[in-house]
């Protein structure tokens, strides 16, 4: 049996081996040198690192707690109420913590509680598990030596993620003020664009008697020129856009040729802060006021919902509003991409009549066109929607 000298040395390696420590690799270390099993877990009892002495711990924990990536939260809980090490800790009742009504397998099970501190504060626990016997006042000191370097490693990935966050924020916030207005209007319709999800591409394919939906792969396509068709921004504009985001490495993209632009965000907090500033939240300066941004959007949405309320209401018949909604409200059927859907022609108006409106629907509309269509020759259109309430307008005519 090595001396705890050479245990703590042991451990003592992995801050000199290691520029970033790893919870696992540090899990095995403790493992190997207290001779148990061993878990790391963070206040919400989420299970940063785990290594079992020589693969042994029993069904339930693999299935109930190592599965599942967390201890469960009464359990979790509980740990969080031991604010000192608590060593040597055998069940009272002879069940297993993490299924009820169930007796634990092993009746010589001892655990050992170990709180992980950071500048006073309780940010995790470590857990050592024995079968063969108890943990002795080495392997106690050991574990609360090993909880500390845990907690040294907790706090510094804290300050990291910390000091990544403010980055992310500072990077949203220096490109967002290089830019001009319709610039940022630009930025504000493609964030929401990327977000909808309601914005189908899908085909139809016209049968003599039945229309089968194809849901079309999405391939995250930016398209100036929809974005154009639905907002008015200009293409040069939203190119411009784009590029100032990838220069700042906010998103990355990948021009597609006539698709548009595969666009990726790479900046979490972008979708965030976009929502901010249009609420007037996020102030670019001190004394900057993004009254202008919130008016003009929301006057855009605005518009875009009051010009189909229209075209609903006032243009299109109630058979036409029977046959769009009783199509259109199968997409949601759809599983995923590349799945189909074959619907019996049941409706009021015909197949060609419906083909036909669905061209009337993008064609004739001058400004923010309601669907975009492109036929692929022979019985087979391809479709997108491009407003952003067809479908909400759809599934409450269904109802």
């Amino acid at each position: 049996m090595a001396t705890l000298l050479e245990r703590t040395r042991e451990i003592n390696h992995l801050l000199q081996e290691f520029e970033e420590i790893e919870y696992p690799t540090v899990a095995k270390v403790l493992s190997n040198v207290i001779g148990a099993n061993v878990y790391i877990a963070d206040v919400n009892g989420e299970i940063l690192g785990y290594a079992f002495l020589n693969d042994f711990e029993c069904d339930l924990m693999l299935d109930k707690v190592v599965g599942q990536g967390r201890f469960p939260r009464n359990y979790s809980e509980r740990l969080l109420t031991f604010n000192e090490t608590s060593a040597n800790r055998r069940s009272r009742s002879g069940r297993c913590a993490f299924a009820d009504n169930t007796e634990c397998m092993f009746k010589n099970k001892i655990t050992t509680i170990v709180p992980i501190y950071g500048v006073r504060q309780r940010i995790g626990t470590l857990l050592v598990s024995k079968y063969d016997g108890e943990c002795s006042d080495d392997d106690i000191l050991l574990a609360e030596y090993g909880a500390a370097v845990i907690g040294l490693e907790m706090l510094h990935n804290q300050n990291n993620t910390q000091k990544s966050r403010q980055e992310d924020d500072d990077a949203v916030i220096r490109t967002l003020k290089s830019m001009s207005f319709h610039e940022q209007l630009a930025v504000v319709a493609i964030v929401k664009q990327l977000e909808a999800r309601d914005l189908f591409r899908f085909s139809i394919f016209f049968d003599d008697d039945s229309v089968i939906l194809h849901r079309l792969k999405d391939d995250d396509g930016v398209v100036a020129t929809e974005i154009f068709l639905m907002w008015n921004i200009t293409r040069s504009v939203i190119v411009n856009s784009i590029r100032m985001m990838q220069v700042a490495k906010i998103v990355s993209s990948k021009s597609m040729g006539m698709k548009g632009t595969r666009l990726t965000i790479t900046n979490n907090k972008l979708p965030v802060m976009i929502d901010e500033f249009i609420k007037g939240n996020l102030r670019l300066s001190e004394g900057s006021d993004n009254d202008d941004i919130s008016i003009t959007w929301n006057g855009l949405v605005s518009s875009q919902q009051k010009k189909l309320d229209t075209y609903w209401d006032t243009i299109m018949t109630e058979d036409e509003r029977i046959t769009l909604s009783g199509v259109l409200s199968r997409l949601d059927d759809l599983a995923g991409d590349d799945d189909e859907l074959v619907i019996p022609w049941s409706f009021p108006i015909s197949l060609d009549e419906f083909r036909d409106m669905l061209g009337r629907m993008g064609n004739d509309m001058k400004r923010t066109p309601f669907v975009k269509t492109k036929n692929k020759g022979g019985d087979e259109v391809h479709v997108k929607l491009l407003n952003l309430f067809m479908m909400d307008k759809v599934r409450a005519f269904k109802k």
